[in-house]
């Protein structure tokens, strides 16, 4: 199998098209027809890398890892939080002074 670069991703640590010590992250991929028939391997290789599934050449899915998928979802979830805190800092009106906001929360 080869990334999207050409890289060889047989379940090599370094990339045979590159030069030694080759860090990419590698992403393979595979049409649906030929993962189904190899699906044990297609999982054991999503363990590692991310694969690409195609249906008649157009990307149609992506499998990876679950631990990969909790990394991604709470990278997009700390970016939405980031997006949110910029629009409330935005946001016009008046300041709150702090001793105000605790003792709304009633934390004095």
């Amino acid at each position: 199998m080869t990334d999207q670069r050409g890289h060889d991703t047989r379940g090599k640590d370094n990339c045979t098209k590159c030069q030694p010590g080759c860090t990419i992250t590698f992403m393979a991929t595979i049409n649906i027809s030929a993962a189904r028939e190899s699906l044990p391997d297609v999982v054991e290789l999503a363990r590692t890398e991310a694969v690409f599934l195609e249906r008649y050449g157009r990307p149609a899915a992506v499998l990876v890892s679950p631990e990969q998928y909790d990394k991604l979802v709470a990278a997009l979830e700390d970016a939405e939080d980031a997006a949110a805190f910029d629009a409330a800092m935005n946001e016009e009106g008046p300041n709150i002074p702090w001793e105000q906001v605790k003792v709304d929360l009633g934390w004095t």
